[in-house]
């Protein structure tokens, strides 16, 4: 038999391990085989089961798609039990076989894809392999540029020749070992969690074709090199969780050969949380003009004001994180204009200044804010009505008062607020608590609130009935009788106010509750027996 005679009877085989209903591949037969689509409603690759070995008869494939992994629980979905068919696929250029189990293949799994010197793309995520990644005493896949061996149970020392995705493995490598070869063409490059550790050679510098890097939660140290620069193609970068110390650099090297001459010109995430960076927040960053998020946060120490101009140059930001620093001076109003902004904390830092309705003038698709532990002074109008729709909302420490905020009346998604220590007073308006059905987590404790609570306080969410709430009103002026609870309460904060009579006794907690607290209250006679009731607690 010629080649085309033999592709012929593997795709017949092919079509005998197929489920077609709806008889599309009716054509194929004989010498008639039509492939222009088959990804139609109703054709469904091989539900379970083993991949057949006729597949290593397609010498002229080079385009093979078996990933598994929306595969169902229940299913049985697709095993290999040896890989000696894949010598056979001389022309292949894209192996897809993510959560396909390969536990059964023994330890020469790589040997056999080694054959193939076609191949450009490789991926066996979730594929249960095992033990140490075999050396290879000559390589063979001198054209891959993905490989993708996520969320395996491969160990031991990362071998000279391999180190694309290997993220979620126990792995070790230096930096000067993964990083300090020839891979100038390397495109996408995935190493979190694997242990890696050491400084970021000069060499990453030559990686001038890289788009995507994610060292998360390694051990890298030192300071981020001047070097990055270079990385004229770079869009995502992550080097978050690691032991980096120093100051950002104040000026990249290699922006000359990037074509708009600006420094990381294709740069979209930059997120370097969770270091010890210190010093003040560099001119440079506001110079990456399709920025979309920015993560500065969680444990380092970057001081100094946040850039007026930030606001005004990176019109394409949806994420701004830069909590737990140490930054000081005032918001600032440009970042008013950041359209497209759907995330801000600033929370945990130094900043001062009164914040008005111009620092949120066009921020529409805001959904997350948070000012807290600052020392800012919310000034806006009694019948300010907010451009945004957020859904998280943490104002704590922030001076907002006397009068509760009117404005919250507009805010149709709120789901997470704390109000705490915010200088309010008076009471809680009755508006409050009907439009907030779907409050999961209020804090409006350290505050002057008085008055009377409503009589029942119940939570039962419209929107996600599985949610559990945590209310905090402690340390306040409330008075009168505590209210009956109900619902998916989680913890209960009323101590520390005036509440004079005791819960009634025909109280009914849900099992959800953990966290009651009723102490330094005004509260006298009999404990209710249905406290015993509370099976959560």
């Amino acid at each position: 038999m010629n080649c085309w005679e033999l592709d012929r009877e593997a795709l017949i085989a092919f079509k005998n391990g197929l489920n077609d209903p709806a008889n599309r591949l009716s054509s194929w037969k004989g010498s008639n085989f039509d492939l222009r689509d088959p990804h139609q409603d109703g054709f469904q690759f091989f539900g379970s089961g083993a991949i057949p070995q006729t597949f290593g008869n397609l010498s002229s494939l080079q385009y093979l798609d078996l990933d598994n992994s929306l595969t169902l629980e229940w299913q049985l979905g697709l095993y290999v039990d040896n890989l000696d068919w894949v010598t056979g696929l001389v022309s292949l250029k894209h192996l897809d076989m993510d959560a396909v189990d390969l536990s059964n293949v023994g330890s020469h799994w790589i040997m056999k894809l080694n054959k193939l010197s076609s191949l450009t793309e490789l991926h066996l995520s979730d594929c249960s392999l095992s033990g140490p990644i075999p050396p290879l005493t000559f390589v063979n896949l001198t054209s891959l540029v993905v490989l993708d061996l996520m969320s395996n149970e491969l160990n031991s020392k990362i071998p000279d020749w391999l180190f694309l995705y290997l993220g979620h493995n126990d792995l070790t490598a230096s930096c000067h070992q993964l990083l300090g070869g020839r891979w100038e063409k390397i495109q996408e490059l995935d190493l979190e969690s694997i242990s890696l550790h050491g400084k970021l050679p000069a060499s990453t510098g030559n990686m001038t074709f890289l788009t995507f890097l994610n060292l998360f939660s390694n051990n890298v140290k030192g300071g981020i090199p001047s070097f990055i620069g270079k990385l004229c193609n770079l869009v995502y970068f992550d080097i978050g969780k690691n032991n980096l110390t120093g100051t950002l650099p104040e000026f990249l090297e290699g922006i000359e050969n990037c074509l708009s001459r600006r420094p990381l010109p294709s740069l979209q995430v930059l997120h370097l949380p969770n270091n010890h960076l210190v010093g003040k927040s560099p001119e440079c960053l506001t110079q990456l003009a399709n920025l979309v998020e920015l993560d500065l946060s969680s444990g380092n120490s970057l001081c100094g004001p946040i850039p007026a101009s930030f606001g005004i140059l990176q019109q394409n930001v949806t994420y701004l994180n830069l909590n737990e620093d140490e930054l000081n001076g005032t918001l600032p109003e440009s970042l008013g204009q950041l359209s497209k902004l759907s995330f801000l904390d600033v929370s945990s830092n130094r900043l001062t200044g009164i914040v008005t309705e111009t620092h949120f003038l066009n921020l529409e698709k805001l959904r997350v804010l948070d000012l807290s532990s600052n020392s800012f002074t919310l000034a806006v109008n009694s019948n300010w009505v907010p451009p945004f729709q957020v859904e998280t909302l943490h104002m704590d420490s922030c001076h907002m008062g006397p009068s509760f905020p009117a404005w919250l009346k507009s805010q149709k998604r709120l789901t997470d607020l704390n109000l705490s220590n915010t200088s309010i007073s008076g009471s809680i308006p009755h508006w409050f608590w009907e439009h907030f059905l779907n409050l999961s987590t209020l804090n409006v404790s350290n505050n002057h609130l008085e008055g009377h609570l409503r009589s029942h306080l119940n939570y039962a969410p419209t929107l996600d009935i599985g949610t559990v709430a945590s209310f905090d009103l402690s340390s306040n002026n409330f008075s009168g009788a505590s209210p009956i609870l109900s619902g998916n309460f989680w913890i209960i904060d009323l101590s520390k106010n005036k509440f004079s009579s005791t819960t009634p006794n025909d109280i009914s907690f849900s099992n959800y509750l953990k966290f009651l607290f009723i102490s330094d209250n005004q509260i006298s006679g009999e404990i209710p027996p249905s406290i015993g009731k509370i099976t959560g607690i």
